[in-house]
């Protein structure tokens, strides 16, 4: 007995520090823990989902970065600075600019302009010229505006599409701001302002270019160099080198999901579907696929595909709850909220480090059908096709296709040189040259992929 005691005497001591080390590694992760979400809730994170901010919908949070440019230029007198990439950045000064976008696109009267009026507008010594990742209708970019600004916009039909627009702030002697608008085939437009309850000013201007240290790559218009003739004349070019963090992809991801059934009864409650009233399954190396009476769900090894019953499908309120009106906004939402739940299962499904950004919208016999693209920090990952694809029908979800792949942003950092390469392409290409923007070309083999410039074709 006394040498128990004996023993347990010299245990005891040790028993303390464990006990002691274990209650501060306890402390020290729950201390992370409120650090980490004490700083999520303070970034603007386009790519974060922080659920926390928009309690109830998971997808209004990306919706909100759905449109986010990918090109923002501003002009001061004797300046002008952009930014590509860097999407947390673009996404915030992005938002800054919602505050007006959400009233100057609710204009009722939006009048042609001819092509040199577009040119002297985007060329103003104080402005701010924005190229989207693609065409959007202007209620599709208004709408998601209103998202961030809590404003409702005036007007629910569409007035124009948009691919690129420039803002140009009042001054003394016009007090309106100014909006012009062009479109991919080369219509330009401007919207007539009446009373403005948020004006773009020259001071927000200069706010906005001082607040964001990451807005310093030098640009010009091609019509203000001779060497850039052979381009678009309100093409921006951008003359310092990018630099730009490599990646490596990885394509059918899925395949890792499709033995998994318990993952599988998840995704099927997703889509409104229920595990336990199944009408048919089958499982083999080429496919999983699961039906009941909403619809048949399969998993590919490079795709998640739903596709609903002509009687059943599942009504837009399962996916983001009751709303009063049914349009762009809310299908975008519900679109984002079923990325966001596959997401769930795991990154690797929905692109890894990737943000998924709305491509294009359009509506034909009663659908309405969403694409989205990827993109890394973004930066489009082109060559791949489409993301997702969503279609809706009078508020009832018809199909969801989701391409899946995982991108992992690595180390390294590459240049992407700019002015010459510019020049290369409009010599190559003469006179048929859309746009230009930095990609990343989709590649499954390489093990490191840079961002480089492509050229669109007319």
């Amino acid at each position: 007995m006394n040498t128990d005691r004996s023993k347990l005497k010299k245990q005891l001591p040790l028993m303390l520090t464990a006990l002691l080390f274990a209650v501060l590694m306890l402390l020290t992760a729950v201390l992370i823990g409120m650090i980490s979400g004490s700083l999520r809730s303070s970034l603007n994170l386009p790519r974060g989902m922080n659920k926390s901010a928009v309690p109830g919908d998971p997808g209004l949070a990306d919706a909100r970065a759905a449109m986010t440019p990918g090109f923002i230029g501003i002009s001061r007198p004797g300046s002008r600075k952009c930014i590509v990439g860097n999407s947390n950045v673009s996404y915030s000064i992005y938002s800054e600019l919602c505050v007006y976008l959400a009233d100057y696109l609710s204009a009722e009267q939006i009048d042609e302009i001819t092509s040199s009026t577009w040119t002297g507008y985007v060329t103003e010594e104080n402005s701010v010229f924005l190229r989207f990742h693609s065409e959007y209708p202007d209620l599709a970019i208004s709408s998601l505006a209103d998202l961030v600004t809590g404003k409702e916009n005036s007007r629910s039909t569409v007035g124009a599409y948009i691919y690129e627009m420039v803002l140009i702030p009042g001054t003394e002697s016009s007090e309106m701001s100014r909006l012009a608008v062009r479109s991919l085939d080369g219509r330009c437009r401007e919207y007539i302002l009446g009373e403005q309850s948020e004006k773009l000013t020259s001071e927000a201007i200069s706010r906005i270019t001082g607040a964001y240290s990451f807005l310093d790559l030098s640009f010009v218009f091609a019509c203000e160099d001779d060497s850039f003739s052979n381009l678009n004349p309100t093409e921006p070019v951008i003359i310092d080198p990018v630099i730009t963090k490599n990646i490596i992809m990885t394509d059918n991801t899925a395949q890792f999901l499709m033995q998994k059934s318990a993952d599988i009864s998840r995704l099927m409650q997703f889509f409104s579907m229920n595990p336990d009233k199944l009408l048919n399954s089958r499982s083999d190396p080429s496919v999983s696929m699961v039906s009941d009476r909403t619809g048949v769900l399969r998993v590919y090894p490079s795709s998640i595909e739903f596709q609903a019953a002509d009687d059943a499908a599942p009504d837009i309120s399962l996916i983001i709850g009751n709303t009063e009106e049914i349009g762009i906004p809310e299908y975008t939402r519900a679109a984002y909220s079923l990325i966001s739940s596959v997401r769930s299962l795991g990154s690797m499904y929905t692109g890894g480090d990737c943000e998924i950004r709305l491509a294009g919208i359009s509506s034909a016999d009663g659908q309405t059908e969403l694409t989205f693209d990827y993109c890394f920090d973004n930066i489009k990952i082109s060559g791949i096709g489409h993301a997702v694809t969503v279609v809706f029908s009078r508020a009832k979800l018809v199909s969801f296709e989701l391409f899946t792949i995982s991108v992992k942003g690595l180390g390294a950092f590459s240049e992407a040189f700019s002015e010459w390469w510019f020049d290369d392409i409009a010599l190559k290409d003469r006179g048929n040259i859309g746009a230009v923007n930095l990609v990343y070309k989709g590649d499954f083999v390489r093990e490191s992929l840079s961002a480089e410039w492509s050229a669109s074709l007319k």
